[in-house]
């Protein structure tokens, strides 16, 4: 227990050193925050001019979360960057001289870019609604913290973030080349559903609930979406994504000589 404690320890001021780190949490933090409040400015000038069926189906929770969805495109480069800096710079040979154990360290290195990632994404998840209320100035439809499923979508808002860097840090655990898992991972996140959009085929849009975004607007939703899933669903595909990724890079660290 002590030599992961120490280890963690270790990574933690690794990730400190980075300036990118600082930044990336900054743009992440600025784009939920922000879009919160633009978003609810935005639907108090809008709002007279919707129709009635978007006003009953209007969504303020999701609304204001919407800055969210950027955030793996804000944190995901940061993630790769954590494990694929030391294999182009060679310092992964230093840092197993000192930890053997290398299933310990890349544990170790999730603990320490997905904890933080985690707590600042549930602060901003709370800051996004409060200035979502602070703009819209329509007090029937602001966010009330005490709706059921509230709570829950804000806390589980950290628990998708920590679970999408931890995703895009095992795409560079295992392809070990930054500009190649970040294309990767943005390309599964963002370009492939697109990309599925436009084919007619219905069984291929069965399957976009299933995509990473989709499962984290899933999860963040204080109400089950009509072509989505149910939060915990959600939550649990998400975190077998990840953990059979983090699995694959593990195992080819292990039989990699270095």
């Amino acid at each position: 227990m002590r030599g992961f404690v120490s280890c963690v320890s270790a990574e933690w001021l690794k990730l400190r050193s980075f300036t990118s780190t600082f930044v990336a949490l900054g743009i992440f933090v600025l784009l939920g925050a922000g879009f919160g409040a633009l978003t609810g400015w935005s639907t108090h000038h809008q709002w007279a001019t919707l129709q009635p069926v978007q006003r009953a189906t209007f969504d303020p929770l999701f609304t204001s979360l919407s800055g969210i969805a950027l955030g793996p495109i804000a944190l995901g480069g940061l993630a790769v960057g954590f494990i694929t800096n030391e294999f182009s710079s060679g310092y992964l040979q230093g840092t197993l001289l000192a930890v053997p154990n290398r299933t310990r360290l890349i544990v170790s290195k999730i603990v320490v870019l997905a904890a933080p990632v985690a707590l600042i994404a549930v602060a901003t998840s709370y800051a996004a609604a409060l200035s979502f209320n602070a703009t819209i100035g329509l007090d029937h439809e602001r966010v009330v913290m005490s709706q059921p499923g509230v709570t829950r979508s804000l806390v589980l808002t950290g628990l998708y973030m920590a679970l999408a860097v931890t995703f895009a840090f095992a795409m560079g655990l295992l392809l070990r080349k930054t500009a190649l898992a970040v294309s990767l991972f943005i390309g599964i996140y963002l370009a492939i559903p697109v990309i599925m959009q436009l084919f007619p085929w219905h069984w291929l849009h069965a399957a976009l609930p299933y995509m990473i975004g989709n499962l984290g607007a899933s999860m963040v939703s204080a109400t089950t979406p009509a072509d989505g899933l149910n939060a915990w669903v959600a939550t649990g595909l998400l975190g077998l994504y990840t953990g059979a990724l983090t699995t694959f890079g593990v195992v080819r660290l292990r039989r990699t000589s270095l």
